[in-house]
């Protein structure tokens, strides 16, 4: 009987990958579904109508300055998917660099190299995109899979800014590769861990923040398990290599290809507005969308994190015994100095505009390996409370900030915070009707961003 358990159990852990690519595959037919019917002026117009009389005319609102106000939602073919860095991506993957403006070489080359040997169109390579980002998220949810409960594939639907993984963008590529790399990392293959993190680190310019995330675990680790410092270095050149020979063959190939710097993806960062300055708190964004998106996120969980990695060094640093410090501690850290990493990087080199952040910190599979690690761990009571004490104010904060204007960013932050804090403690009905409206609220959300990305209207990533 207890064999039987046993292996029933099993094969429950199995298929939760499984489902979490079923549901996030259902839930993008279903946002396409929706954003098809909007295209209709008919029915588009009573939609309309009735955001007006819910005072959330917003959501139906395409003018950006000036810009024409369309009578409906943009049909989804590959001119409109073009928009934005699609474009930029595009082009990369016609020339690899050749003759081009000298911005684009702020785009590493992984992904339009990807386009390129596929020959894809813009639709067939956007729903590549989508599939990698699932197989990405099945992997992830590998990882938990044995102290998930069956409610939390679910809330992988509250994902604040799912549009990247529908479009020709590279966070797909890059979500996969590094979710690669850290089941790789947890489950003690190195060659999985060197693989992903390699192709990771060709896919974005983030290899210099993953690498100093790492030298700081590294530094952490061997501080909690008192090991020999030849330890630590030996760890932290297993973890840096990858990173280092990935972006190493970014700069060869994109000198070989006609980059008149060894260095020419870090200038090319100037041609977008990027430079060294003194942080502000003055913050501006490209968008409102984006700013209810990646604001409330940035001031929800920076001072958490920032208390965390306190503690963590503070603990680290106590007594002389070797203290537990494990793989997915590590893994944890890492993510936390990532989501930290980009804050700080941007508040440093963007002059007070806050602007991709929405995509910068949530597309990524460290901001979802967290998630899923809230999720399933039960904290104490103090850190709950506290985390809940900051959320509801931020909540606040930005509610009567955005005055009804675009309160959906808020409100799906608020939820995926609510489950994440208190979905193992909620009674069934509740946890089931916090879902069922965070998750229907995110559908028509994430259609209004993807249809906002097809007319090119506000840059909200």
């Amino acid at each position: 009987m207890t064999n039987n358990f046993s292996n029933w159990s099993s094969a429950f852990h199995h298929t939760k990958p499984i489902v979490a690519i079923g549901l996030l595959i259902v839930f993008a037919v279903l946002m396409l579904g929706w954003q098809r019917l909007m295209q209709n002026e008919t029915f588009f117009a009573k939609v309309r109508s009735l955001t007006e009389y819910a005072g959330l005319k917003s959501y139906t609102e395409a003018d950006n300055e000036g810009s024409p106000i369309y009578p409906s939602y943009r049909p989804v073919d590959n001119d409109h998917l073009l928009s934005w860095d699609a474009a930029h991506y595009k082009e990369i993957a016609q020339s690899l660099y050749k003759d081009i403006w000298t911005g684009n070489f702020a785009f590493y080359p992984l992904f339009p190299m990807l386009w390129k040997v596929t020959g894809f169109s813009p639709r067939a390579i956007s729903i590549l995109n989508y599939l990698m980002f699932c197989i990405g998220i099945g992997i992830l949810v590998m990882l938990f899979a044995p102290r998930m409960a069956s409610w939390t594939t679910w809330t992988l639907l509250l994902l604040p800014c799912l549009t990247p993984y529908m479009i020709p963008y590279s966070e797909s590529l890059f979500f996969v590769c590094a979710a690669i790399g850290i089941y790789g990392l947890d489950k003690g293959h190195y060659w999985m861990y060197f693989i992903g993190f390699m192709m990771a680190s060709m896919t974005r310019a983030a290899g210099n923040i993953m690498g100093i995330a790492w030298v700081i675990v590294d530094i952490i680790a061997w501080m909690y398990q008192k090991t020999t410092i030849r330890q630590m270095l030996t760890n932290m050149w297993r973890h840096l290599l990858p990173i280092a020979a990935g972006v190493a063959l970014v700069l060869l190939f994109q000198h070989w290809r006609g980059a008149e710097h060894w260095f020419q993806y870090a200038l090319a960062q100037q041609e977008w507005g990027k430079s060294l300055d003194w942080p502000t708190l003055n913050w501006t964004d490209w968008s409102r969308e984006g700013k209810s998106i990646s604001w409330p996120l940035i001031y929800a969980f920076g001072l958490p994190m920032l208390v965390y990695l306190t503690m963590v060094l503070s603990n680290g640093l106590r007594g002389s015994q070797p203290k537990p410090f494990d793989t997915q501690d590590g893994i944890t850290v890492f993510c936390v100095l990532f989501l930290t990493g980009n804050i700080l990087l941007a508040m440093l080199t963007q002059h007070g505009c806050m602007y991709s952040q929405a995509r910068l910190l949530t597309c990524t599979p460290f901001f979802v390996y967290l998630v899923l690690r809230l999720t399933t761990t039960d904290l104490p009571t103090w850190s709950r409370w506290g985390l809940t004490l900051i959320v509801a104010a931020v909540a606040c904060r930005f509610l009567y900030m955005f005055s009804r204007t675009y309160l959906v960013g808020i409100w799906i932050f608020v939820f995926l915070s609510v489950l994440m804090l208190w979905g193992n403690r909620m009674h069934k009905v509740f946890r089931t009707i916090v879902l069922v409206l965070g998750i229907g609220i995110n559908l028509l959300w994430q259609a209004q961003l993807f249809n906002i990305f097809l007319e090119e209207s506000r840059l909200f990533i």
